[in-house]
């Protein structure tokens, strides 16, 4: 082969890789995507629960809740604490007979996102359902 045809082939083929870029470059699709968070008015559940210690045994708690039901609270840690007339008191430090209470506050705070995807392009083909 002499270096004219050589260079004809890589001239052609060149030519057919540029305009494959080119095309596909022009027929991509631009995305655009906005997002946004607006918060709800925030609500606040609040639960309290009262009972009598009935035991404690190792790190475990037995209460006799205001339904009349025992719960018992396993492993309980030796850094909580409980107030019981004005004092602080630990696991080991509850006597029967002694009256609890526990508050919980839940404070919930709705968030709508919306997310909004913009596509521009061109259609090239349709293919409408069977």
């Amino acid at each position: 082969m002499n270096s004219v045809t050589l260079w004809a082939r890589f001239s052609v083929v060149l030519t057919a890789v540029v305009l494959c870029v080119a095309f596909a470059a022009s027929t991509t699709a631009q995305v655009q995507t906005q997002t946004t968070t607006t918060s709800g008015t925030a609500t606040k559940q609040v639960k309290i629960e009262s009972g009598e210690v009935v035991a404690v045994k190792g790190n475990n708690l037995f209460v006799k809740m205001a339904d009349g039901t025992v719960r018992d609270f396993p492993n309980i840690p030796e850094s909580a604490r409980a107030t019981v007339d004005g004092k602080k008191l630990g696991i080991h430090e509850l006597k029967p007979g002694m009256k609890l209470q526990r508050t919980t506050v839940t404070t919930t705070t709705p968030q709508v996102v919306t997310t909004i995807q913009t596509v521009t392009g061109k259609v090239w083909r349709v293919n409408p359902p069977l």
